[in-house]
């Protein structure tokens, strides 16, 4: 009777002791600086959120604590870990705390983000260096396979760009779709990004799933800078997205003239089509860009050149035909007055490109039998009440 006496007095006694370090590892920190705590979550993870050292080391001096266990976000909702939202924030002395306590440098949170991630995304570089020197996985991705270097490439972060580099990143690792740190920042127009990609080796003409260039995303979005550094490096000037469109192409359509003129001074091809036929001439017509369609003619762009039976010069006078009356292809949108001054801008300059480019004897036979000029000839059509595409096949 005695010995069961005394051994449910050891157990009442074992469940009091456990339940009291339970209490305490869970207690609530009551000292300074306070807790705001504004997203209601649990307070060891406001006091990352939030930097508080002397919050967060109350916690990890509790007996029992699990500095690695994940609590909801007030914020996203989503379990994360104390590191997690420390490197978020960029607060260097919790990092420092977490980091001495053993926090997981790698346990991945939101889509597979890590902490050196989410520091990287938000830039701060001295987080990201305490990280990687306490051993952090540098090349590891999230769910889109993108990198704590994509991200910061992304995100316009020279300073981690240049850690990450520094501590060994591959350079060239691409996300699910190809897309490489250089092609990232290129797209989005971060000059010195690029300049410390290109610097640490790169490869310039790397493309994504869909054969897009650093180069080519660069001209598509007015990069001028970018581009010049892209050029200045050794990027193919010609090479094509998917076997279609040029740099020069698409800057040309997009209307980027400073681009446009860098493409043309380092040599680009001003009569590259795609395989349907389209110039960078005939893409630059048919948006109205005047500037664009002078500098490809000065450079010697054939204005008499087709894309489905229809050139330049013949597209312009479509699209500079009044409202009332202009019939445009289902992809085209109504020009305004302005855009039809542009228009008529065109027209003079192809018109002249187109004569010029004639034989002295085809002009001369031209005249001598009375054949209209292709200019009126055209203007006549464009004018006339019916489909202009239309009379275009015509012809």
């Amino acid at each position: 009777m005695k010995t069961g006496c005394t051994r449910g007095l050891f157990q009442r006694t074992l469940y009091g002791f456990c339940l009291l370090m339970a209490l305490a590892a869970q207690a609530d920190w009551e000292g300074y600086p306070p807790l705001q705590n504004r997203y209601k979550e649990h307070e060891f993870l406001a006091a990352c959120r939030e930097g508080n050292c002397p919050a967060i080391q109350f916690y990890l001096e509790n007996d029992g604590f699990n500095c690695n266990e994940e609590h909801n976000s007030g914020l996203m909702h989503k379990p994360v870990t104390g590191l997690y939202i420390a490197s978020q924030e960029g607060h260097t002395e919790a990092v420092r705390s977490l980091i001495a306590a053993g926090a997981d440098l790698d346990r991945s949170a939101l889509g597979g983000t890590t902490s050196l991630y989410i520091a990287s995304q938000n830039g701060h570089a001295q987080v990201a260096r305490m990280l990687i020197a306490a051993g952090a996985d540098i090349d590891c991705s999230c769910s889109n396979g993108a990198t704590s270097l994509s991200i910061a490439s992304r995100k316009g972060h020279t300073k981690v760009v240049s850690t990450l580099i520094a501590a060994g990143a591959d350079i060239d690792r691409g996300c699910n779709d190809g897309a490489t740190p250089l092609l990232i920042a290129s797209y989005k127009g971060y000059t010195e990004a690029v300049s410390t990609l290109i610097a640490a080796g790169a490869d310039i003409d790397r493309c994504c799933s869909e054969g897009a260039t650093p180069l080519f995303v660069a001209s598509q979005n007015g990069h001028t800078k970018i581009v010049k550094n892209l050029i200045a490096a050794g990027a193919d000037i010609d090479r094509s997205w998917r076997a279609r469109v040029t740099p020069l192409s698409i800057a040309s359509q997009q209307g980027h003239t400073k681009v446009v003129s860098t493409l043309v001074a380092a040599g680009a091809d001003v009569d590259r089509s795609c395989p349907e036929g389209a110039t960078s001439l005939f893409m630059a017509s048919r948006k109205g860009h005047a500037e664009v369609v002078r500098i490809l003619v000065e450079a010697g762009a054939n204005p008499s050149i087709e894309w489905r039976v229809s050139g330049p010069l013949c597209l312009a006078v479509d699209r500079s035909a009044p409202l009332d009356q202009a019939k445009f292809w289902k992809w085209f949108t109504l020009p305004g007055s302005a855009k039809r001054g542009a228009y008529n801008e065109i027209i003079s300059m192809l018109s002249q490109a187109h004569s010029h480019s004639l034989p002295p004897e085809k002009n001369d036979t031209d005249h001598q039998t009375g054949a209209p000029h292709l200019l009126s000839t055209l203007s006549r059509l464009s004018l006339s009440g019916k489909p202009s595409y239309r009379r275009t096949q015509a012809l």
